[in-house]
């Protein structure tokens, strides 16, 4: 539902400006997305992300680190302890992803598109 999309971004930007970014190419053609639940309060140590997208062309060129960190920032700035994202069970392509970003499963989640895995990473520094 794009309305209901387009609202949780404005109500995540409420809370940040920089709960949606893109990244882009020097010509400013934009390659990367990535999207933060930062209106999520269920748990107040964790912060959701909404999605990360990266331009099939430029899988593969390291955006992924850039775009991973760009969530950790914003949720360090709100003093969050977890980065928490739900995938797709069958989605074995983002948890490599997230694998490789040393994300550990935690749960499950069930939603009106399936069943996901909760995948969290610590990210507050002691």
């Amino acid at each position: 539902d794009p309305d209901a999309l387009l609202r949780d971004v404005e109500r995540a930007q409420r809370v940040s400006p920089r709960s949606v970014t893109f990244g882009c190419l020097e010509s400013g053609e934009p390659v990367a997305l990535v999207y933060l639940k930062t209106f999520y309060e269920d748990e107040p140590d964790v912060g959701l992300v909404g999605g990360f997208c990266i331009d099939e062309n430029y899988r593969g060129h390291g955006l992924s680190g850039q775009i991973l960190g760009q969530a950790i920032s914003v949720y360090r700035m709100l003093g969050k302890t977890y980065l928490c994202a739900h995938v797709a069970v069958e989605n074995a392509r983002a948890k490599g992803f997230y694998h490789k970003f040393s994300f550990e499963p935690r749960g499950e989640y069930r939603d009106e598109n399936g069943s996901h895995d909760r995948m969290f990473k610590r990210i507050c520094i002691d």
